[in-house]
């Protein structure tokens, strides 16, 4: 692997941006907010909530 993962240990958390807005969204029922507090807040995706656009 690269040296971008040298410094990320199994089961760490990675932040990413997806390369289109609503990709995510298709493929997970639910999704964790994070703040910059580091408070957690689970809302579901439209997938979890059992829309489907496509």
């Amino acid at each position: 692997m690269g040296s971008a993962c040298d410094g990320v240990a199994l089961g760490e958390p990675v932040f990413f941006r997806a390369a289109k807005a609503g990709e995510l969204m298709e493929r997970f029922t639910e999704v964790l907010l994070v703040s910059r507090t580091g408070e957690v807040e689970r809302v579901p995706t439209y997938r979890g909530e059992g829309w489907s656009f496509g």
